[in-house]
C-alpha cells in the first residue's frame, strides 16, 4: 500500500526559501567566525610583534647594554689598575736593575782601579832600575873567530886608531870631566832591529828590519838612557826615523836631528847607536859573561873628540 502526500507549490517554494536563508546564515555565520579567527590571529601576531619590538627596542637595547658597559668597564678599570700595577713595578724593577748596575759598575771600576793600582806597583817594583855594578868579573863564552887588529890598548881596553892622532896614555885616562849634564841618545838606523824569535816575534819591514821601535836598536838607546839618569844624566834620547822609509841619506838626517837638537839643548856628549850585524857568518858571535848572571855581546865605540 503506498502513502501518497500531496503538497502544494507554494508550500515547496516556502521550505526551500527557507533552507536557503538558513544556509546562508549559517555560511555567514561560519565566515564570520573565520574573520574573527584570522583577525584575532593578525591581533595575536601583532602582539607578538610590538612585544618583540619592544624588547628589542632602544631604551631596552640600552637596559641591556648599560649593565654590560658597567661590567665592562669596571673590567676595563681592573685591567688598566692591574697594567698600571705592573707597569709602576715594572718601573721599579728598572729603576732598581739601573741601581744595581750602576752599584756593580762602581765596583768594578773601583775593582779594576785596585787592580791598575796593584798593577802599577808591580811595574814600579820590576821597573825598577838597577845601576851597573862595576868592577865584575868577565868571561868569555865565545872568542871572536876574526883576527884581532888594533895598534893601542888601554889596561883591557883595545884601540884600533885610524885617526892621525897618536893616543898617549894622557889622552886615555878616563878622566873627562863633564861639566854638562845633558846626554844626547839618537839613531841614524832607528829601525835596526834583531833576530825574531817566539818570545820576541815583530812584523819585519826589511832584512833584520822593522818599524816597530820595541824590537830595534832604539829599544838598547832607552836602556842606556835608563842606566845614564840613575846617575843623574839628563838625557834627550831622539828616537825619529832616519832610515825610513829611506836608507840613503840617514845621517844627513840624522845630523839635521842632531842640530835642530843643540840649537836649545846644550850638550858635551853625543851618542848615536847602531847594532853591529854579524853578518853571514854563523860563528861569528862573541860574546862575555859578566859577573854570575849576565851575557853581553861584543860592542864597539866609534868615537870623535872635537
Amino acid at each position: 500500500m503506498f502513502n501518497v502526500t500531496i503538497l502544494k507549490m507554494k508550500d515547496i517554494l516556502r521550505v526551500l526559501i527557507g533552507i536557503a536563508v538558513t544556509v546562508s546564515i549559517i555560511m555567514i555565520i561560519s565566515k564570520s567566525l573565520q574573520q574573527k579567527t584570522q583577525e584575532n590571529k593578525i591581533v595575536e601576531g601583532v602582539k607578538n610583534g610590538i612585544s618583540s619590538i619592544s624588547e628589542n627596542s632602544f631604551l631596552s637595547c640600552i637596559k641591556q647594554v648599560i649593565p654590560s658597559m658597567k661590567n665592562i668597564e669596571k673590567e676595563n678599570d681592573n685591567i688598566e689598575y692591574a697594567n698600571t700595577t705592573i707597569e709602576k713595578k715594572n718601573i721599579l724593577q728598572d729603576i732598581l736593575k739601573e741601581e744595581i748596575s750602576s752599584i756593580e759598575g762602581i765596583e768594578q771600576l773601583e775593582q779594576m782601579q785596585k787592580n791598575t793600582n796593584e798593577e802599577d806597583k808591580k811595574n814600579e817594583e820590576t821597573n825598577q832600575i838597577e845601576v851597573a855594578q862595576e868592577n865584575l868579573p868577565t868571561q868569555v863564552i865565545t872568542n871572536n873567530p876574526i883576527s884581532e887588529s888594533y895598534n893601542t890598548q888601554y889596561e883591557k881596553v883595545k884601540i884600533k886608531n885610524e885617526t892621525s892622532y897618536t893616543l898617549t896614555e894622557d889622552m886615555l885616562k878616563p878622566d873627562i870631566i863633564v861639566d854638562n849634564k845633558n846626554i844626547i841618545l839618537f839613531h841614524t838606523h832607528s829601525c835596526e832591529s834583531y833576530t825574531s824569535s817566539e818570545k820576541y816575534p815583530y812584523t819585519a819591514t826589511g832584512t833584520y828590519r822593522t818599524t816597530d821601535l820595541n824590537y830595534t836598536v832604539t829599544a838598547v838607546g832607552t836602556q842606556l838612557e835608563d842606566q845614564l839618569k840613575q846617575y843623574g844624566y839628563n838625557v834627550i834620547h831622539n828616537t825619529d826615523y832616519h832610515d825610513y822609509p829611506a836608507y840613503n841619506g840617514s845621517y844627513t838626517r840624522s845630523l839635521a836631528t842632531v842640530e835642530n837638537i843643540l840649537q836649545t839643548n846644550q850638550a858635551d856628549i853625543i851618542i848615536d847607536v847602531h847594532r853591529d850585524a854579524i853578518g853571514s857568518r854563523s860563528d861569528y858571535a862573541p860574546t862575555v859573561k859578566i859577573g854570575d848572571v849576565d851575557e853581553a855581546a861584543q860592542i864597539m865605540f866609534v868615537i870623535r873628540n872635537q
